[in-house]
């Protein structure tokens, strides 16, 4: 993914929303910083 936001819902049903991202969130660790995002998660 090149560009957009991360949408996170809680146990609770509280929606969390980041800010708008561009670039570098492809999954390939080469490539980008995506996997690491959804494992912080």
């Amino acid at each position: 993914m090149t560009r957009g936001k991360i949408l996170f819902i809680d146990r609770n049903e509280i929606l969390y929303e980041s800010l708008e991202f561009n670039g570098d969130m492809y999954t390939n660790m080469e490539c980008g910083n995506g996997r690491r995002v959804i494992q912080e998660y």
